[in-house]
């Protein structure tokens, strides 16, 4: 073989090595700057989302060089955080609603955290350093690497399909019910309760808030079909301490469920969301 010849296969290789490199450095790249990998159903999000800053206790821009924050609103279903070991942060999260509204926030966070609100659809973080009080900018990736944050990939919220809601604190419901009432006219059940009717063919399940509260410690579901012929009625009780919290209540829809009814206690504010 000639020295030519040996030469150009010489260069090829040295081009393949160079471009392979260069390949395998644009992939950490991507993976750096949109997250890093977490397991089959979470992703870990990028430290690059943090800038210097914070939020007020409303969740809004607080301009300060004390924290640092992350700017735009993160999907916060399946949220996970874990603080590595020889940390010197402390941390809170600000949960906002599908409306991006400020619903609420952690006191300071000093642990792992894994327990988002219900309606919480987004949320943003503010890290705090033990000691520094001027943050610098080029600070801030090695603050965001104390904390790990990890979220579903697929962020499904569970809340995104409010088939009702009745506020005694308003005129009306925000929503209207569906078809007619499968209790019996008269019923003593009828007469202390109010009942919404729904179409339920498209949910597994449905998903019940009500206050705290005496006046709504039994809630009914009353499960039919089309023609409004019961199939099956489940009663769930809930124990009062009059603390004022709501208390969630899930009901199983039965296979072939057509219309669901709840029925609840009159002067009983209630949300109802069906679940896919």
């Amino acid at each position: 073989m000639s020295k030519q010849k040996i030469k150009k296969s010489t260069y090829k290789v040295i081009l393949i090595v160079l471009g392979c490199i260069l390949l395998i450095g644009a992939v950490i790249g991507l993976v750096s700057l949109f997250g890093e990998k977490g397991n089959e159903k979470q992703t870990t999000l990028s430290t690059n989302i943090y800038s210097v800053g914070g939020l007020t206790e409303q969740g809004s821009y607080l301009e300060t060089s004390s924290s640092i924050y992350t700017k735009e609103l993160i999907g916060c279903i399946g949220l996970k955080t874990e603080l590595v070991f020889d940390n010197s942060v402390s941390y809170r999260i600000f949960f906002y609603d599908k409306e991006e509204k400020y619903l609420s926030s952690t006191g300071k966070l000093t642990g792992d955290f894994n327990n988002a609100p219900d309606f919480a659809k987004y949320c943003r973080i503010v890290i705090t350093p033990n000691e520094d009080k001027n943050i610098k900018w080029y600070e801030v990736k090695g603050y965001a690497k104390q904390l790990t944050v990890n979220v579903d990939k697929k962020q499904v919220f569970a809340y995104e399909n409010n088939l009702f809601v009745a506020d005694s604190s308003k005129d009306g419901h925000t929503a209207p019910n569906i078809g007619e009432s499968m209790l019996t006219a008269g019923s003593a059940l009828e007469n202390c309760s109010i009942s919404e009717t729904f179409e339920v063919k498209s949910y597994s399940k449905l998903v019940v808030f009500v206050p705290n509260k005496t006046i709504c410690k039994y809630t009914n579901l009353i499960e039919g079909n089309a023609s409004h012929i019961i199939t099956k009625k489940t009663v769930k009780t809930i124990d009062v301490d009059d603390s004022g919290d709501l208390v969630k209540i899930e009901f199983d829809l039965s296979a072939g469920t057509e219309y669901a009814q709840i029925v609840y206690g009159r002067g009983c504010d209630i949300q109802i969301y069906g679940i896919k």
